[in-house]
C-alpha cells in the first residue's frame, strides 16, 4: 500500500529535525509558517511534518501523490507556503466530496426503501414479511461477507435485492419466521421434507 498514516511517520520526522538548537528553532519556524498559511493563521498542537506538508496528525498521506504535487510545485517555482496551502485546498475538497458522496448514498438508500415500500410485489403490507423472506433466505444462503458487503454497501435494501432472496424464500419453502432470529446470528435453516 501506498498510504502510510501520519501517527507512524511522526518519530520519523523526528529524527529528520536537525540537532543544533537553533537549526531545529528554523525549522519549527519554518513549519508553523507553513502551517498558519494552511490553517488560516494559527498552527494547531498535534500538527506534524510528512514529506514537507505540514497536516493534522493521524492524517494518511499518499506518498506518490505529495512527491507529484511537490514536484508539479518546484516545476512551476511555487513560493514557500503555497504547497501546503495547495494541499490543504485539495484536503478541504477531498473532505467536501467525500461527504457529498455520503449524503447522495443516503438519498438512494431512502429512494429505495421508498421504492420497496411501494413496490407492488413486496411492498405494501407485504413488506415486513417479504423483508423477512429475503433475510431467511439470505441466511440459509449467504456468507458472511456477503452480509457484510450489503450491509456496508446498504444494497441489502434495494427493492431488487429484497424481490430476489424473497423468491428464493419461497422457491426453498422456509418458514415464515425463519428471518426472525432475535440474536441477530444464524436462524432456522427451514423445514425438513
Amino acid at each position: 500500500m501506498t498510504d502510510e498514516n501520519v501517527n507512524s511517520q511522526a518519530a520519523t520526522t523526528e529524527q529528520q529535525q536537525p540537532a543544533d538548537a537553533s537549526a531545529s528553532a528554523t525549522t519549527q519556524g519554518t513549519s508553523d509558517r507553513i502551517a498558519a498559511s494552511l490553517y488560516g493563521g494559527d498552527v494547531r498542537r498535534g500538527d506534524v511534518v510528512v514529506d514537507g506538508f505540514t497536516v493534522p496528525e493521524g492524517t494518511t498521506v499518499d506518498r506518490p501523490l505529495a512527491q507529484e504535487l511537490r514536484a508539479l510545485a518546484e516545476e512551476w517555482n511555487l513560493p514557500e507556503g503555497s504547497l501546503d496551502r495547495l494541499a490543504g485546498l485539495g484536503m478541504k475538497h477531498a473532505g467536501i466530496f467525500q461527504q457529498r458522496q455520503a449524503e447522495a448514498m443516503t438519498h438512494v438508500r431512502s429512494q429505495w426503501a421508498q421504492q420497496a415500500q411501494l413496490d407492488i410485489e413486496i411492498g405494501g403490507e407485504k413488506l415486513d414479511d417479504c423483508v423477512t423472506g429475503a433475510k431467511a433466505a439470505l441466511e440459509r444462503l449467504g456468507t458472511t461477507e456477503l452480509r457484510t458487503m450489503l450491509n456496508v454497501t446498504g444494497l441489502g435494501n434495494h427493492p431488487e435485492f429484497i424481490r430476489m432472496f424473497y423468491r428464493v424464500s419461497q422457491a426453498l419453502d422456509l418458514p415464515a419466521d425463519a428471518g426472525r432470529g432475535e440474536s441477530g446470528g444464524h436462524t432456522s435453516r427451514g423445514r425438513s421434507r
